[in-house]
């Protein structure tokens, strides 16, 4: 199972990476220091009707409809772990109710998104500003500092790989450097979102002409 989620894993990062490399390298040679954001939009201006084109929004079209269902199971089935374990539990434990009621609220803000946010680069930028910080400082720090605190008991496989022997999990100023790690963490997405912000405001451009 592990070898299988691993090569979906790679497969779909180097088929992204591919696919991103050839549309960043043509639309570079098309228009050199003018390229936009959406390369799309700079080829439909020129024709509209090419055939190429409409094949290029068509896979833009259909790549939007098949991610929404596919995004939107994982969301909803942790939603429903974090806020409602009970209805987990058993068949009998299921609810409709919460199932559908989360169904809607994510679909009412993916709509609501998509239509107040005009580039999909500001919501990127949130997201990235969240989801990077989190996933690769704050959480593993939390989930360390829970994981070895008081009472925990290393196995064999821990102490065989861990620094210092068994010890090592056990050791306060491994905790301490895992709680720093959380903190900076924490301020880093603070401030990244708080930038993202003052950005977004247009309170750091200047119209002066200076």
């Amino acid at each position: 199972c592990r070898k299988s989620m691993l090569r979906v894993a790679f497969t779909s990062i180097i088929a992204v990476l591919v696919i991103y490399g050839i549309v960043s390298f043509f639309a570079y040679n098309t228009w050199y220091n003018i390229t936009m954001d959406e390369v799309l939009i700079m080829y439909t201006s020129l024709n509209a009707s090419d055939p190429l084109v409409l094949i290029a929004r068509g896979c833009v079209i259909i790549c939007v409809i098949f991610s929404t269902p596919l995004l939107h199971f994982p969301c909803r089935k942790a939603q429903i772990r974090t806020f409602f374990p009970e209805t987990t539990r058993n068949e009998e434990s299921f609810s409709w109710f919460v199932h559908l009621g989360l169904m809607t609220l994510n679909l009412l803000i993916t709509h609501l998104v998509v239509i107040y946010i005009p580039q999909i680069r500001t919501f990127f930028s949130y997201g990235g500003a969240v989801t990077a910080n989190s996933l690769v400082i704050i959480l593993p720090s939390l989930f360390y500092i829970k994981l070895t605190g008081k009472g925990h008991k290393p196995s064999p496989r821990e102490a065989k790989y861990s620094i210092g022997g068994s010890d090592f999990y056990d050791a306060p100023k491994t905790r301490m450097f895992a709680i720093i790690f959380a903190v900076f963490g924490s301020i880093f997405l603070v401030c990244n979102t708080a930038m993202l912000i003052y950005k977004d405001l247009g309170l750091g451009s200047d119209d002066s002409g200076h």
